[in-house]
């Protein structure tokens, strides 16, 4: 059965990538795209909220990162997580963390 975050991808890239889920629809594979990439954004949060962020704050980096910004057409979404993408992803949380602190003082 598919997650709710991955039918929430599916009608975000319906909206904004349509061709894009034509191609996954005609070979099959987006439903098991969009669980996929669901399934990163739920480690992903998993882990940002380990690190000491909300939970909105964590969602919101997650889904941009695997869910509303969808790869590249000659990318797949088990090459997203790249150590690029990881130092992205700790430069963006560091940064909401550091707003935090500021906005508590």
């Amino acid at each position: 059965m598919i997650s709710e975050m991955a039918l929430r991808a599916i009608r975000h890239w319906t909206e904004h990538r349509p061709q894009w889920v034509e191609e996954l629809k005609e070979a099959g594979r987006l439903e098991e795209v969009a669980q996929s990439a669901a399934d990163q954004a739920t480690v992903e949060i998993d882990s940002l909220m380990a690190s000491g962020l909300q939970r909105h704050e964590a969602e919101e980096i997650a889904m941009n990162q695997y869910i509303t910004t969808p790869p590249t057409d000659d990318q797949d979404w088990e090459m997203l997580e790249t150590e690029e993408d990881r130092q992205r992803q700790a430069g963006y949380a560091e940064t909401i963390r550091a707003t935090r602190v500021q906005t508590d003082q």
